[in-house]
C-alpha cells in the first residue's frame, strides 16, 4: 500500500486498528507522490494508496473509493507569537513565512480553491515544498505557517507541538479516499483498513463538529 507525501496522519492509526487482532500480518507501506503511486499500482507493487482524490486525472485503469471529506486550515507551532490569538484574521498572516504545496501538488488545487473562495491570494513569503517533513520541520523550528486539514492535525503524531490558527477560512470539502486499479477486488484486510479510516474519519468529525470533516462510504469509479 502507498500514501501521499502529507502521511495522511489518520493512515497510522488505522493501520494501528487493523493489525491489532493480526499481529503476524506483515504490511509494506510506501510514500510518495501520487504519480510515482499510480506506476506502483499499475505495476501491482502495491494494492492500494490513500489520497486526496482530487484532481487525480480520468484513468480508466483506477477505482477511486471516496473515505472521508475534509477542509484546509492553517497550522502553526504552539510556540508561534499568533497560537494564543483567539481570532486571526488573513491580513493577520498573509507576510507571515509560509511553507506551501507547489502547484504540482494535490494539496496545491485544495488550497487554491479554497483562497479563491474567500477572495483571498496565495501568501508572497514562501518556501514551496511537498513534503509534509520539510513543512512542518519549518512550522516547528522556524515560526512560518503552512496549509495543513483538520485531520492531519487530529491524527499527527506532532499535534502536542502544534495549533490550528483561529482564522475563519472557506471550507471546501475535498475528498480523501482509496485508490485501487479497475476490477481488482480488494482482499478482506484492504476491505477492512479502508473501512478503519472511515470509522476514525467519523469519530474525528464528531470532535470537531460540522462542516470540517465528513465521512463516506461511497464509491466512485473513473
Amino acid at each position: 500500500m502507498g500514501n501521499g507525501e502529507w502521511g495522511m496522519g489518520i493512515l497510522p492509526a488505522a493501520l494501528t486498528k487493523l493489525l491489532e487482532p493480526h499481529p503476524d500480518v506483515t504490511v509494506l507501506a510506501r510514500e510518495a507522490d501520487e504519480a510515482v503511486l499510480v506506476a506502483l499500482l499499475k505495476a501491482r507493487e502495491i494494492d492500494l494508496f490513500v489520497a486526496r482524490l482530487a484532481p487525480i486525472a480520468a484513468d480508466p485503469e483506477l477505482a477511486l473509493r471516496p473515505l472521508f471529506e475534509d477542509s484546509i486550515c492553517v497550522l502553526a507551532s504552539r510556540a508561534h507569537p499568533l497560537a494564543a490569538r483567539k481570532r486571526v484574521s488573513w491580513d493577520d498572516i498573509a507576510n507571515e513565512r509560509w511553507v506551501v504545496p507547489p502547484s504540482s501538488a494535490l494539496s496545491f488545487d485544495h488550497v487554491q480553491r479554497t483562497l479563491h473562495k474567500g477572495g483571498l491570494t496565495m501568501p508572497r513569503h514562501v518556501v514551496q515544498s511537498m513534503a509534509a517533513s520539510v513543512a512542518l520541520g519549518m512550522v516547528l523550528q522556524g515560526n512560518f505557517l503552512c496549509f495543513g486539514t483538520y485531520l492531519f492535525h487530529e491524527f499527527s503524531g506532532l499535534k502536542p507541538l502544534l495549533t490550528i490558527l483561529k482564522i475563519e477560512l472557506p471550507k471546501v470539502q475535498v475528498a480523501f479516499g482509496a485508490v485501487t486499479l479497475e476490477g481488482r477486488d480488494l482482499n478482506p484486510l484492504g476491505l477492512r483498513l479502508a473501512a478503519l479510516v472511515t470509522e476514525l474519519a467519523d469519530a474525528a468529525r464528531n470532535g470537531y463538529g460540522s462542516g470540517t470533516v465528513h465521512a463516506t462510504g461511497a464509491a466512485k469509479r473513473r
